[in-house]
């Protein structure tokens, strides 16, 4: 306290020593004390009594002639204090310099707390009537902010509209537009109505900006002087009000013409013959002879109704893009009255489609979009065919708004909508990444034209066979925006779902996770994949009455107690793969590719939806991941075809990544029946006869497929299990001595005779996997360790659907050729049933003299088969692994 007053005691010797010796207008104070008065004011430490004290310096201070530098800084130091009464405002106010109040008052707004109730109008409404210009024009642009009483505001803000300087009278009518928008009420209808006709009065200003700003003034006015009147009167002013604005749509200014459009779409309503008037250019038979007078006006304004012929058409016409797309805008935000008023637009919005400006023709799709939500557009084939030209537009943004557009049509025919529809279907297959835009498009026209869209399916709906056709494949975009349609069109009611085929809902869940984004605006996954079990007959027929009517009811959230739905839908994947067979043979790698892509997707979106078939569904992607594999290598046998062949060592890669896939195909998972096992073991066959059929005879195939087929003699025993045609040929083929079965007419003869089958797969498949977690470590603190000596690693893992009789291994690997393998006894960890969590603290011996390294961890489950390769070395594992866990890194820096 005392130290603060001190310190303020030898401001006020410095502040009345420099005062006192010079007496002229330019006397400056120090910085060093306007600093030291700062850093007072603003330490929170100091008392309300000094505060007060330097408060009342300050304002005396500010009554002496000092520079006007100096007068600002002052003025910056009041915004500083927490309180800023009223008479410091009135001080500051009174300033002789009008440039020092103006700048006061501008400080004063940047104080959120301070009250202009406080302060006294007529001091306020002084500072305009002084002799600066940029003061005036200052204080009428920021006028609406001061709390001024509005008749004595809106009074003083008249009269500088016919003030002699340009910028005033623009000031002066924007003042008077922005207390319209604050929402301030004039209550005086008088005053309204003569703030109204004063901006129109200077319609016809010689300056452009001066001009700009009376269509601005007048448009809030007029629309104010409207909503004044009685009810009865309130539709003729609206319209007095509009057709003088459309007066202004061909002015000289670009600028002008933008801000009348602008006002012009603020209006809540206009007559619907005015708005037609305004889309011809031509004068109508109604209006030839209407006039409007200003009712109850003392000036008995009169205006023809012919005043607004054509002004959207010379806006839409204008050779400036701004104008033009001022123009689009506001016929999209004024009422639509009818659906004349709606078609006559689209006639000639339809035309600025071909605009070069690329701005003008995505306002002119949004405005068409509008028009098109609202219900009552028309549409023509001519301006369809022109609006469908737009899907190929090579601006993106063009192309996504046009899809948009074309789905929100309302089509009258069944021609027109099949132009739609293959327009849409072109446009997918030229733009493939734009699938989730169109797939929305052909819901939105399957809702809105759903009678023509199922006439459409049952047109084409052999289309949509994906098999049926080699060179149709499942991966074409048609058939998956058929499907989108069909689906649409049978939401809509009962009756045009039974007019869709069956098997159409069927092939959707090959392509469910394609089209299910389409949906996603009134039916989630789990809903859409229900409606599809019920309208493709794969849930029972007990649940299907209940199911339709959740789902054409759009109650997504209404859920089977018991969703074997889902597991249905998973069943159809291995079935849809099974059909693909016939492309493989005949080497149409890419559709086949591009179809497993597609089930891959699928399953995906199935499984985000439960966790109950999760298994399941790891088999199917990993089944995918084996027959895309086999696709790649079988093209190598179809040289007819344009292949891609490949470089020396990619065979090998396949071929290596075949085998790993199908040895976790085999051993990753349980629950498998006993055709499944025999079916996988076939695949594990073909894969030795396609590598037999590439490369010279290698011993090691042929020490594999013996051993494999050793076994498959061992199961003939079983009558119960029945051979498929490829076993038996195989087995016959490979009995011999000879080795004959090597020769290349031999190998394809069993190629050719191998068939894809179905699995059917149950909720008793369970995936054999583990999850890795190192204790006390992230990528911010790492391990310790010391240089050749042993380390210790904390992991935290977790089992699902491990065994006892299962062998694991940790690998701990540091580089390709040193890596350890630790052994992990179920035994002592115990029984984990499905899912279970263990705490290890593994060893590493082999640390490296260094001062950090990397070592990457997994865990291998030991595939014990007697036709597999034992691996050699390493004192690890006797035969090969499956890896159930993803490889993690773990990172050790020197102690």
């Amino acid at each position: 306290m005392a130290v603060e007053q001190l310190l303020w005691r030898d401001i006020e010797k410095t502040l009345t020593a420099t005062l006192t010796t010079t007496s002229d207008s330019a006397t400056t104070l120090p910085l060093r004390t306007l600093s030291s008065i700062r850093s007072l004011v603003t330490n929170p430490t100091t008392s309300a009594a000094t505060i007060t004290a330097v408060l009342q310096t300050l304002i005396a201070t500010l009554s002496r002639p000092l520079h006007l530098q100096t007068h600002l800084r002052l003025i910056t130091l009041l915004t500083t204090l927490p309180f800023t009464p009223s008479a410091a405002a009135t001080t500051l106010l009174s300033s002789p310099s009008p440039r020092l109040a103006a700048a006061a008052l501008s400080l004063l707004l940047s104080i959120p707390a301070f009250d202009f109730n406080s302060v006294d109008d007529t001091l306020l409404i002084s500072l305009p009537f002084r002799p600066s210009i940029s003061v005036r024009v200052w204080f009428l642009n920021n006028a609406a902010r001061f709390h001024i009483q509005p008749n004595l505001l809106v009074t003083v803000l008249l009269g500088f509209t016919k003030d002699p300087y340009p910028n005033v009278r623009q000031a002066a009518l924007m003042g008077l537009a922005r207390v319209c928008q604050a929402g301030v009420v004039v209550e005086d209808s008088d005053v309204v109505e003569l703030c109204y006709f004063r901006a129109v009065e200077l319609f016809r200003d010689p300056q452009n900006y001066v001009r700009q700003a009376a269509v601005c003034a007048a448009g809030e006015w007029g629309r104010m002087l409207a909503l004044s009147k009685q009810e009865a009167l309130q539709r003729d002013w609206f319209d007095f009000v509009f057709l003088q604005l459309c007066s202004t749509v061909r002015d000289m200014n670009v600028r002008v013409r933008v801000e009348t459009f602008t006002a012009l779409g603020k209006f809540t309503f206009v007559s619907e013959y005015i708005l037609l008037q305004a889309l011809s250019k031509k004068v109508l038979p109604k209006v030839k002879e209407k006039q409007y007078l200003a009712p109850c006006s003392a000036r008995q304004c009169k205006i023809h109704a012919a005043n607004a012929a054509g002004a959207f058409i010379h806006g839409l016409e204008d050779e400036f893009s701004e104008v033009q797309q001022a123009a689009c805008v506001t016929l999209r935000m004024l009422p639509v009255i009818s659906g004349q008023f709606a078609g006559e637009a689209f006639n000639i919005v339809s035309y600025v489609l071909n605009d070069d400006s690329i701005i003008v023709r995505l306002e002119a799709l949004k405005t068409l979009h509008h028009m098109a939500v609202s219900g009552c557009l028309k549409m023509k084939e001519d301006h369809l065919e022109m609006l469908l030209h737009t899907l190929v537009d090579n601006c993106l943004h063009i192309r996504t708004q046009a899809i948009r557009t074309v789905g929100s049509v309302k089509l009258p025919s069944l021609e027109l909508s099949k132009l739609t529809v293959g327009s849409l279907l072109e446009c997918l297959a030229m733009y493939p990444k734009s699938e989730a835009d169109i797939f929305h498009a052909l819901f939105s026209v399957g809702q809105n034209n759903e009678n023509y869209s199922v006439s459409i399916i049952e047109d084409l709906h052999h289309e949509i066979e994906p098999w049926g056709d080699k060179k149709l494949g499942c991966n074409n975009h048609k058939v998956a925006g058929l499907i989108v349609l069909a689906v649409s069109a049978s939401l809509k009611h009962e009756n045009f779902r039974l007019r869709i085929p069956q098997k159409i809902f069927s092939y959707a869940a090959v392509f469910f996770g394609r089209i299910s984004h389409a949906f996603v605006d009134i039916l989630d996954a789990n809903s859409l994949l229900r409606y599809l079990s019920h309208c493709g007959k794969w849930c029972s027929e007990a649940q299907s009455e209940s199911v339709c009517k959740s789902v054409v009811g759009f109650a997504p959230k209404d859920q089977l107690q018991t969703p074997d739905y889902i597991l249905d839908a998973v069943n159809l994947i291995p079935i849809t793969v099974k059909r693909l067979w016939g492309l493989v043979i005949s080497g149409c790698t890419s559709e086949v590719l591009g179809t497993l892509r597609c089930c891959k997707e699928s399953l995906r979106t199935i499984s985000s939806e439960t966790d109950e078939f999760t298994g399941a569904v790891a088999f199917a992607l990993q089944y995918i991941h084996i027959v895309k594999l086999i696709s790649k290598i079988w093209e190598h046998f179809v040289p007819s075809r344009k292949c891609n062949f490949y470089q020396v060592g990619q065979l090998d890669i396949l071929f290596a990544k075949l085998e790993k896939s199908l040895i976790d195909l085999k051993f990753g998972f349980t629950g498998l029946e006993k055709e499944d096992e025999l079916y996988i073991m076939e695949l594990v066959l073909l894969s030795y006869v396609m590598a037999l059929s590439s490369f010279h005879v290698h011993c090691t195939i042929l020490l594999k497929l013996s051993k494999t087929i050793t076994f498959l003699e061992d199961l003939r025993t079983d009558k119960s299990i029945v051979f498929s045609d490829f076993l038996n040929q195989i087995s016959d083929s490979f009995s011999k001595d000879d080795y004959s079965f090597s020769g290349p007419s031999t190998l394809k003869k069993l190629r050719d005779v191998f068939v894809l089958k179905n699995f059917t797969l149950s909720q008793r498949i369970r995936q054999v996997k583990a999850e890795l977690v190192v204790i006390g470590f992230d990528s911010v603190t790492p391990l310790r360790f010391i240089p050749g000596l042993p380390v210790g690693i904390p992991l935290e893992m977790t089992f699902y659907n491990v065994a006892n009789d299962h062998i694991l291994w940790l690998k701990l690997t540091l580089t390709d050729s040193a890596m350890e393998f630790v052994f992990m006894d179920m035994e002592e960890i115990g029984d984990l049933q499905e899912v279970g969590k263990v705490k290890f603290t593994s060893p590493f011996y082999r640390t490296p003299r260094a001062e950090a390294f990397t070592l990457r961890v997994s865990i291998g489950m030991e595939c014990n088969s007697e036709n597999l390769d034992r691996v050699k070395g390493h004192g690890g594992p006797e035969h090969a692994l499956t890896y159930i866990s993803p490889e993690i890194e773990v990172y050790f820096v020197h102690l």
